[in-house]
């Protein structure tokens, strides 16, 4: 309780500081390295402008920022906050019309009056969006909410006023309804893919060197690139692992508390490559036979819509995963649902049973349906 007591208090601490710089920033002029956007806005070049608040940092690509992209394809000027740390003022283009800029409060003389669309997905960033009373606000549930950072009674509430009065509310996943039941318009947006991130051919590109100098060219290479989190089955991997039938590469990041729970495994065929930038996750993933999706079945893994499942459909491999909640119904013959009893045979059978053309011909049906920019036509047309 006294923890509890103790984190709400430094919450309104950090909101009380937030507000006052908010405050000051609105009474200033206007930014010289803002002066052409103040222009190009006033003379009406683009067709609206969003804002995502300082929530997480531009790398890694993840789910606000493939909106923000499609958004500035169709025309709308974005920018994505992050914090400003110790460093001084910048601002980036980083695709057409979303600009990476590092101090948030520099956007509220430019834009205190006008109406903007500000993109929510953590309670915080709410105390921004007031600071705009000309907004549209768009809340958008990405995960389970008691997974986020300082999720506690005061955050919780503020989740509630938002879920109420957000002009737009969309959610990631069909078992996050629960936190927004109370608004029958709410938006149900699975996550999707940028197909043309990851179009290549392998018979075009080098293997990277780390992965050629971990493999073993006579067998197939199992892989999964993501987070490597207490949610990462590796039960499910060790049982790969001990077929000695594969190459099992694992791309991410590894949480440090994990590192003595790995190791005890004594893997023989796995190889952890470290993380990687999006945009050469193509390069690794398309040498993969097979690709994984090996979460442990549980509330969170069963709330979540794997981002990595379309973009392995747009390299055109097939899959396995665990038979968590939302890619059950993406299961077919080129998508199977595994566990340790099974998946050997699942994963041979996908390595034999089906040609190149009719692996294809599935994987790019699915990504039809499942691009960003399909995704977003529905949100815009609500602005």
């Amino acid at each position: 309780m006294k923890k509890n007591i103790n984190e709400i208090n430094h919450i309104k601490n950090y909101i009380s500081i937030k507000q006052n710089e908010y405050f000051t920033a609105y009474n200033n002029d206007v930014d010289k390295k803002l002066e052409e956007f103040k222009i190009n806005i006033e003379n009406k070049k683009y067709k609206g402008i969003v804002i995502y608040p300082v929530a997480v940092n531009w790398y890694p690509i993840q789910r606000p920022h493939h909106f923000l992209r499609v958004m500035g394809e169709n025309g709308y000027l974005c920018f994505f906050c992050e914090e400003l740390h110790n460093e001084k003022f910048k601002i980036e283009e980083k695709y057409k019309n979303v600009f990476l800029i590092n101090d948030q409060t520099k956007l509220i003389p430019l834009i205190k009056n006008r109406r903007v669309i500000i993109l929510i997905t953590y309670f915080l960033q709410y105390i921004y969006a007031k600071f705009f009373p000309n907004s549209t606000l768009w809340f958008d549930v990405l995960d389970r909410l008691d997974f986020m950072s300082y999720y506690n009674e005061y955050s919780k509430k503020i989740y509630g006023e938002l879920v109420k009065n957000a002009d737009i509310v969309t959610y990631s996943a069909r078992n996050l309804k629960k936190y927004v039941k109370s608004r029958s318009d709410a938006y149900l947006c699975p996550n999707a893919v940028n197909a043309m991130d990851f179009l290549q051919d392998k018979t075009e590109v080098k293997m990277p060197k780390d992965l050629e100098e971990s493999i073993a060219k006579d067998k197939p290479i199992i892989g999964y690139y993501g987070a490597i989190e207490y949610w990462f089955d590796f039960d499910l991997i060790k049982k790969i692992d001990e077929s000695n039938k594969y190459n099992i590469v694992i791309i991410g990041k590894i949480n440090e508390d994990l590192l003595d729970n790995i190791e005890d495994y004594e893997f023989q065929n796995v190889k952890f490559l470290g993380p990687k930038k999006y945009l050469n996750l193509k390069k690794y993933g398309c040498f993969f036979d097979v690709a994984m999706i090996p979460f442990k079945i549980s509330k969170l893994t069963n709330s979540v819509s794997p981002v990595k499942f379309f973009e392995y459909m747009a390299m055109h491999i097939p899959v396995i995963s665990t038979n968590i909640y939302e890619m059950r119904k993406y299961r077919c013959d080129i998508v199977k649902i595994v566990n340790a009893k099974n998946v050997i045979e699942k994963i041979d059978s996908l390595l034999t049973d089906y040609n190149r053309y009719e692996i294809i011909r599935q994987c790019d049906d699915i990504v039809s349906k499942n691009t960003w920019q399909k995704r977003m036509e529905n949100i815009m047309e609500k602005f």
